[in-house]
């Protein structure tokens, strides 16, 4: 089990790159400088980046297989999304798709990062 201290970490880079592009995109959006749909390809886009960077983080500083810390990672951050899917919206099947992209990405990012641990 990683430390608590960088699964925190992992999350939290999650969450201020996504913070991050959501404010960018909705005020490049709210100009008329890129259209709405633009606007949901970047945000997902960026959500497949910021999910497969913190699978990466978490599983550079770990000790055990990169696909399950890239999974437990995934799992912190698919879990924030639904619940704030259920708070603002409801789930659909093409949100469980997304998720499940976002999931993979993450242990993808857990492969990648146990692979390019420091010896």
């Amino acid at each position: 089990m990683p430390n608590y201290k960088y699964i925190l970490k992992g999350f939290l880079y999650f969450i201020v790159s996504l913070l991050i592009i959501l404010v960018l995109t909705s005020t490049l959006n709210y100009f008329d400088v890129i259209g709405y749909k633009t606007v949901y390809i970047i945000s997902f886009i960026v959500l497949i980046i910021a999910s497969l960077f913190s699978g990466y983080y978490l599983a550079k500083h770990s000790e055990q297989k990169g696909y399950l810390i890239g999974a437990l990672m995934g799992t912190i951050n698919i879990f924030f999304l639904i619940i704030l899917s259920l708070i603002f919206s409801k789930l659909s099947l093409i949100s469980l798709l997304y998720y499940f992209i976002l999931m993979l990405s993450s242990i993808t990012g857990g492969i990648f990062g146990i692979n390019h641990k420091k010896r």
